[in-house]
């Protein structure tokens, strides 16, 4: 063995044993847990919705399909849109747009793992010379269903989301409105 491994085995580094996460509040942090946690809000009134329509008499039981059998590790936000369009049109319930679902799941899916931070500066000339920042962006990718790759800029992605998500939101909270006055 050689010196530097010698070194090595016979003083070990001393490693920390308590970590501590960077949570200074930056834009694109509070962006993303907007997105986030506006995601989850919309999970968990549909799954609401799914619980009132099944109207499970027994609260054990209904506790066991809220929490075990529509908890999010199980059954993805994807399929709960799909029970949820599914019970939509059945119950002539208020429409929602499928495509702002798609907008809520994609975009979540784009700000929670997309970790490209490029920031893209748009710099604008004059005939005499003079230049000037035009605009400034973050672009955020993201994988269609087809299989495109598609990129947006980041403001208007969440942009495009606050609007879905307050439609979504309306609408879902007409339909709780509904069944808590059945």
């Amino acid at each position: 063995m050689g010196m530097l491994t010698n070194k090595l085995l016979c003083n070990p580094v001393t490693r920390m044993t308590s970590y501590k996460p960077n949570l200074e509040p930056t834009q694109d942090r509070m962006e993303t847990a907007f997105v986030v946690e506006r995601t989850n809000e919309i999970e968990r009134k549909l799954r609401d919705i799914i619980v009132a329509y099944l109207s499970i008499e027994c609260k054990t039981r209904e506790k066991f399909v809220t929490e075990i059998l529509l908890n999010n590790a199980l059954i993805n936000l994807s399929a709960k849109v799909k029970a949820f369009i599914h019970l939509s049109n059945i119950n002539e319930w208020p429409k929602i747009k499928s495509q702002d679902f798609q907008v809520i799941m994609n975009t979540r899916n784009a700000f929670a793992h997309n970790f490209k931070n490029e920031w893209h500066l748009e710099i604008e000339v004059d005939d005499e010379g003079n230049s000037w920042l035009a605009d400034s962006y973050v672009f955020i990718e993201s994988v269609t269903g087809s299989g495109n790759l598609s990129k947006v800029k980041r403001a208007d992605a969440l942009y495009n989301f606050t609007q879905a998500y307050a439609e979504v939101n309306e609408r879902l909270l007409d339909i709780l409105k509904m069944h808590s006055n059945a």
